[in-house]
């Protein structure tokens, strides 16, 4: 097998997140830090992220830890941390909100949001696109 190694994403300063251009228009940022399948144990720490997105950190992976990440200043469309993984802890600091649609998580110090499916979020970010690009059709 292939070497093996633990995800670390600690001490970034993530600022003025907003909406994401590409050829056929504007989309929200899904998140400010993504944790994607494969990368089990990740350890998540003391990241400053602000602005705009559908999540601050994201994570579809497990076994990690997620603590002192200071998002007071995002503005998160559907929660601070979105949770589709499992086994994972969370720590938060100030009023983060989290989405868990995983398994046997530790969450302390957040706020729990009612679970959502990623489709959901899409269907709505694309929505909300939508609206916005419609404003400037003449």
């Amino acid at each position: 097998g292939g070497a093996s190694f633990d995800l670390l994403i600690e001490k970034n300063k993530l600022t003025n997140l907003g909406f994401d251009p590409n050829p056929s228009g504007f989309f929200p940022i899904l998140s400010g830090i993504a944790v994607f399948p494969g990368n089990d144990g990740a350890i998540v720490q003391n990241n400053q992220i602000r602005g705009e997105a559908e999540f601050g950190i994201l994570t579809e992976s497990n076994d990690g830890i997620y603590r002192g990440n200071h998002l007071e200043g995002l503005n998160p469309l559907a929660a601070s941390y979105g949770i589709f993984g499992d086994n994972n802890t969370f720590i938060g600091i100030g009023n983060s909100t989290v989405i868990d649609n995983g398994i046997n998580n530790t969450i302390t110090g957040m706020k729990l949001n009612a679970r959502v499916s990623i489709e959901e979020l899409l269907q709505e970010a694309n929505a909300k696109r939508k609206e916005l690009l419609d404003n400037y059709n003449y």
